[in-house]
């Protein structure tokens, strides 16, 4: 299945292709200097004119070298072992005449077992040029058609000789684009890159689903199949592109010329402007660094004070008062102002520390207060409620002795012998008067 794309015919001329050239090059010129040929250069623009020319008449040579390399090494197809043309007739005589001459010929009993592989061979044209579906497979997709047993029709015949084409054009992009984002450049655009696969696949598409070979190929390659034509074509595919990805660096160069180089003031001012943008970023960082520490301050715990703190505490106080009465003592009495001193870190620490407990200390009593209100409010408003609602009616007249009972003194009243007395006003309230 991934004849086209196996590590002899993908891996191999890539590896080849990044290793060969400089070699060549650097041998080339050697031979070319010793021999008096070209003369040793005397500046570097001369050295890299002389390394720039070489290495681009190397990759062109290697390039024709693979090329004509893949045209002479192609291996023979079945007609060309069986001594047969392109347009043999598959139900005539002649497939099996020839096949018969050679299997006399080459048969192991004849030879002995080291003409078996080749026996095997010839068994396997005749095979695939007898049968006329077989032999349509075989003219396109190549010598594997022999092993697809379940294959019979010439659509499923073509159905899987098509599936198998499409690994060519997945996974040898993908290899390339590798290799190229290894290699730290891309010389070749993508757009060209493209439109050569494209173009590639075009023609091995018109080539499979034809009936017959093009004129101008039958006329040009007349004992070759489609088969060998795609093959042909994928090997000029990755030749081409193999050598115009070295190539177009080599041409662009020759181009340009060499780099001048920078003078000496120039490279110290580059260097002084890369250590300021260095400090600016060291800068830049610490700040940023800085700023999330004092956003996220009030989210640490408070370290609880201990004795190691306090005791840290009361000697620095102590040996900065001691400083500050040996400074005193030492200088003549001048009438100066007095100034402050500055606290030290610890008292500072200190002094955090206790206004964050008195802050936290006030705002629990706070919240204690406000809760208290709370529970005061809702009792005041439950007792509103129950005083604004009426009493309940009954539908038949209440007892006199019941009344008597339930209705409530006015304030400041007092009962007196049956006679309730209220401040200037008195009534009598007997049951014998009710």
């Amino acid at each position: 299945m991934w004849s086209v794309v196996s590590g002899s015919s993908t891996l191999a001329p890539i590896l080849s292709w990044a290793i060969l050239p400089t070699l060549l090059t650097r041998l080339v010129l050697g031979v070319l200097y010793n021999s008096s040929i070209l003369s040793r250069p005397t500046n570097p623009r001369s050295a890299f004119f002389h390394t720039q020319t070489v290495q681009a008449a190397v990759i062109v040579s290697y390039g024709l070298y693979s090329f004509s390399h893949a045209i002479l090494a192609a291996p023979r197809n079945y007609y060309g072992i069986l001594g047969l043309p392109l347009d043999v007739d598959p139900e005539g005589e002649a497939v099996k005449r020839a096949f018969r001459a050679l299997a006399r010929r080459f048969h192991p009993d004849k030879v002995g077992p080291q003409g078996e592989a080749y026996f095997i061979l010839l068994r396997k044209a005749h095979d695939a040029l007898q049968d006329a579906g077989k032999r349509f497979a075989y003219d396109r997709f190549g010598p594997e058609v022999t092993e697809w047993r379940d294959c019979i029709t010439l659509r499923e015949y073509m159905v899987r000789g098509l599936q198998r084409c499409v690994g060519f054009y997945i996974v040898n992009p993908v290899v390339y684009t590798v290799v190229t984002y290894l290699g730290g450049h891309n010389t070749v655009p993508h757009f060209w890159r493209l439109s050569a696969l494209l173009a590639l696949l075009t023609v091995e598409l018109r080539l499979l689903l034809s009936p017959t070979m093009p004129e101008v190929v039958r006329v040009l390659l007349p004992n070759w199949t489609q088969h060998d034509l795609i093959h042909l074509l994928h090997e000029l595919f990755t030749v081409l592109l193999l050598a115009t990805q070295h190539l177009a660096p080599v041409i662009s160069a020759l181009a340009t010329g060499p780099q001048p180089a920078r003078p000496a003031d120039e490279v110290r001012a580059l260097e002084q402007m890369a250590s300021q943008i260095d400090q600016l970023a060291q800068r830049s960082a610490f700040e940023s660094a800085r700023g999330v520490a004092v956003e996220l301050r009030p989210l640490r715990p408070t370290p609880a004070a201990t004795t190691t703190t306090i005791q840290q505490a009361a000697a620095s106080a102590s040996a900065s008062a001691a400083a500050a009465g040996a400074k005193k003592s030492s200088q003549p009495a001048v009438d100066t102002p007095k100034t402050k001193r500055e606290p030290t870190t610890a008292e500072l620490e200190w002094s955090r520390q206790f206004a964050r407990s008195l802050a936290r200390t006030r705002l629990s009593h706070v919240v204690a207060v406000a809760e208290v209100e709370k529970d005061l409010r809702e009792q005041q408003q439950q007792q509103q409620q129950q005083q604004s609602k009426p009493p309940p009616s009954s539908s038949s007249p209440p007892s006199s002795s019941s009344s008597s009972q339930q209705q409530p003194l006015p304030p400041y009243s007092k009962v007196e012998g049956g006679t309730v007395v209220d401040g200037d006003k008195s009534a009598s309230h007997s049951p014998a008067a009710a």
